[in-house]
């Protein structure tokens, strides 16, 4: 039986002609996999339903993007997660993608080849700040955004890193396939929506002015900045930055030698005080006040060199955040920090 098993399979290599298309067929016989799911992100101020998210793998299966009803978790963070199929599993090579945007009374719809090769290789070199080795498994999260905008992410252990940025197109749709319902108008069930997931501020900017041209680029533009922390010790900290991306400081075991980032949305800094005591605090920026900061400083350049700067004083409530060039400072005084005790 293994004599004739080994017959038929050199048979088969000399029938197939090695072109690309029979590279592409031993390629996918060769596909690595790996313990990973997909999840679904949107914009708090900008909720999304998704109406169709299908994931075409490397080796030709097929998988699909889980999704809630309403989508406004924050952009790329994790949202629904459906465990089906097998654990272990080809990367995705393709996505396509259908949503409706509730602040744009709008459909969007588009077919997307992903950067397998990227996510492939975070997959195989992503380090695990909690344990320095490699991941057990990942997130792959998929963010709907407005004027049809797409990122994609691959996450794991508090790391995640953006792969990928496109644009779908505007299309028309029947409604029926978001409410099928004759009862509920299009415009009541939109309005009902919005109220229910805009602060009463937001809901009054977004009548007033709609959404922002140019919205979705302002949230995936990258600057050139690094982080400094001074004061107290064993300082260690994770980064969340508006364009949905999370990294990890700890400024002794490991460097990071990464030097274009999103602007900064929030953060986790942990340290020790002089006397040992242990504290945490999460640190969130004024989105307005950090843009603004960036701008002025850069002069809209993305290759101008800046530095954030957190100091931590010796009052555990008390943090103070700037950004500066080495010659300027801004201070940013509408930074929240909310401090805690830790053991």
């Amino acid at each position: 039986m293994v004599r004739h098993l080994r017959i038929l399979l050199i048979t088969l290599f000399i029938l197939v002609p090695f072109n690309s298309e029979a590279k592409g067929i031993f390629s996918i016989m060769h596909t690595e996999k790996f313990d990973w799911l997909p999840t679904e992100s949107a914009h708090r101020r900008y909720p999304m339903t998704l109406i169709r998210g299908d994931l075409t793998l490397k080796d030709g299966s097929y998988l699909y993007v889980p999704a809630k009803f309403l989508i406004d978790n924050r952009w790329g963070e994790i949202g629904s997660t459906h465990v089906v199929g097998k654990t272990m599993k080809s990367l995705p090579a393709k996505l396509s993608a259908t949503w409706f945007s509730f602040t744009e009374n709008k459909f969007f719809a588009g077919d997307f080849v992903l950067p397998y090769d990227t996510i492939l290789e975070l997959c195989q070199t992503m380090i695990s700040p909690k344990t320095g080795k490699t991941p057990n498994s990942y997130y792959i999260r998929f963010g709907f955004g407005p004027e049809g905008a797409v990122s994609v992410w691959v996450s794991a252990e508090g790391i995640s890193v953006e792969v990928g940025n496109f644009r779908a197109a505007e299309v028309a749709m029947d409604w029926k396939t978001v409410l099928d319902n004759e009862e509920v108008s299009r415009a009541d069930f939109i309005d009902q929506i919005l109220h229910e997931s805009l602060k009463p501020q937001e809901l009054r900017d977004l009548n007033e002015h709609g959404v922002p041209p140019g919205i979705s680029d302002h949230f995936s533009k990258q600057y050139r900045w690094n982080l400094e922390v001074i004061g107290q010790k064993n300082r260690m900290l994770w980064l969340k930055t508006l364009n949905g991306e999370e990294e990890y400081f700890d400024f002794v075991k490991t460097s990071n030698a990464r030097t274009s980032r999103g602007l900064p949305q929030s953060l986790e800094v942990y340290w020790d005080d002089k006397t040992g005591r242990k504290f945490q605090a999460v640190v969130r920026f004024d989105e307005a006040e950090v843009t603004a900061a960036y701008k002025k400083l850069s002069g809209e350049k993305t290759d101008y060199p800046m530095q954030l700067k957190l100091e931590i004083s010796d009052n555990p409530e008390v943090i103070h955040t700037s950004l500066n060039d080495g010659k300027y400072v801004i201070l940013l005084g509408k930074t929240e920090v909310k401090t805690y005790s830790r053991r």
